[in-house]
């Protein structure tokens, strides 16, 4: 849903999260208890610490596969983001493969990068995974292992994988 609201920024101009009262919040409570984040709760938090700036046009060239709403259904989607100070473009990667890793290339037209700030990760959890008040085993991680060039910047996708990189910009 993020990455939908940030590649269509130019036409939608506010969106709600109506799960804030539902049973699935980002975050949960009992009743004169304890607190939790759900998993859903963190790509609301990184995107919305680091997706504020101009969108950007991303063009992907993905593998795809074929559903009940279409016949070629892109495995990855990609959001990108040029942060409010013109430098860094920060990234919000989806992988929707649940059997496999998908090698990336992202080319930057008309920036340079410089490097990888950091490439936070959810992954390595079955897709039906919830956090609870006594375990929260969803939680994001650093990753590393891209490859940056001067506009070219590489690196692997894990399957079922949620993923923000913050690139540095020349």
């Amino acid at each position: 849903m993020l990455i939908t609201l940030i590649n269509n920024s130019d036409t939608v101009k506010i969106a709600c999260l109506a799960q804030l009262i539902n049973t699935i919040a980002p975050i949960m409570t009992e009743p004169q208890g304890r607190s939790w984040v759900q998993t859903i709760y963190y790509p609301f938090l990184y995107t919305s610490v680091n997706g504020r700036g101009t969108a950007l046009k991303a063009e992907l060239d993905t593998p795809t596969y074929a559903c009940s709403v279409g016949d070629a259904v892109p495995y990855v989607d990609c959001a990108a983001v040029l942060s409010e100070d013109g430098k860094e473009v920060i990234l919000f990667i989806v992988n929707k493969n649940l059997e496999e890793d998908i090698r990336c290339k992202t080319c930057l037209s008309g920036l340079s990068c410089d490097s990888v700030i950091e490439w936070v990760i959810l992954s390595g959890f079955a897709p039906d995974d919830v956090n609870t008040a006594e375990r929260a085993g969803v939680r994001p991680k650093r990753h590393k292992g891209a490859i940056v060039t001067e506009r070219v910047i590489s690196f692997t996708l894990p399957k079922a994988s949620w993923n923000m990189l913050r690139l540095r910009l020349r």
